[in-house]
């Protein structure tokens, strides 16, 4: 009688195991575990068919599938930020004693370039990692250099003119940096500590174009600008040549434009948490048109420009950011 109602058992339940087995969705697929009999009875226990059962290992596969070795991706970005604070304080302190902004953009320039190759170290190579990695340090690489170069030439950075010499609020600019870099940074750290490998394609490709031509218009403006400014003649013109013309803050339209190119690359491999590498583009163009960028370029603009005529028509007749849009 035992082995009748067995068999009964059985002839029932396998072909709902064939069928449930057959299923192409993965965290239920790997959620069924073999049947077992129990000692009691001899009846078989599909423990799979309980749902809760069901619904909690799925979820824990599904995480798993989504965020492999997410410990290693948590410990390269702590790395990551760890350094990225330790060189703005480092830095920062010896800024304060010496009463000197000098080393400001060259420090945050330097951030970047090493947490990028830092976090590089940590996920499988593969193209897309390739890319934005080399994208971000060759764009902090020439930021770095022109930066350091105006503010040797012009001998101090007017932004530090009001909080040089208060050592609070300078502390709080060189901590403000180390966050501007960890945020801006995010699209090239969550892509290199990432453990999928997406094959690029046309977004790909689109967003490494975006990057390109943001990059360039950057590179273009500031160098259109410094020899512009290098004629002795102009030193006290407002400049107007080249991609100014198309709008008052090219550089800025192309620091926008590069940093959004790179969080699209990114988009593939992002998950979960990796989704606020979004705030790269944000913070970027909330700095530059709120904070530190327009503001006070257009500010330092109308107090040494502001009785010509010709730069009063430039402001009136000249996009902010977008030529003929904004």
């Amino acid at each position: 009688a035992k082995m009748a109602a067995l068999i009964r058992n059985w002839s029932r339940v396998k072909p709902s195991l064939a069928s449930i087995r057959q299923l192409s969705y993965s965290p239920v697929r790997h959620a069924l575990p073999p049947l077992r009999a129990s000692p009691s009875n001899f009846r078989l226990v599909p423990s799979w068919l309980s749902f809760p059962a069901i619904l909690k290992r799925s979820a824990a596969r599904h995480i798993i599938d989504s965020n492999p070795n997410s410990s290693i991706m948590a410990g390269a970005l702590a790395t990551a930020a760890l350094i990225d604070f330790g060189m703005q304080a480092v830095v920062g302190a010896c800024s304060i004693v010496l009463n000197s902004e000098k080393f400001y953009d060259l420090t945050g320039s330097a951030a970047f370039i090493i947490i990028a190759m830092t976090t590089f170290r940590a996920g499988p190579s593969n193209m897309r990692k390739f890319l934005s990695t080399g994208a971000l340090v060759a764009a902090r690489v020439y930021l770095a250099s022109f930066l350091f170069y105006r503010v040797l030439q012009e001998g101090k950075d007017g932004r530090f003119d009001k909080i040089r010499g208060n050592p609070v609020r300078f502390s709080v600019a060189w901590f403000l940096q180390g966050v501007w870099v960890f945020v801006v940074a995010l699209p090239t750290l969550m892509t290199n500590v990432s453990k999928r490998n997406v094959p690029m394609n046309a977004l790909g490709y689109a967003a490494l174009a975006l990057f390109v031509a943001g990059f360039a218009l950057e590179m273009t403006a500031d160098l259109q600008k410094m020899q512009f400014k290098d004629d002795s003649a102009n030193s006290n013109k407002f400049t107007n040549i080249g991609v100014w013309t198309w709008c008052r803050h090219p550089n800025y339209l192309g620091e926008i434009m590069l940093t959004s190119g790179l969080y699209l690359l990114s988009l593939p491999v992002l998950r979960g948490m990796g989704h606020l590498a979004v705030l790269s583009p944000i913070l970027t163009a909330f700095l530059l048109l709120r904070v530190s960028g327009v503001p006070l370029s257009e500010a330092h603009w109308k107090k040494k420009y502001g009785d010509d005529p010709e730069f009063r028509d430039y402001m009136a007749n000249t996009a902010m950011l977008i030529p003929f849009v904004y």
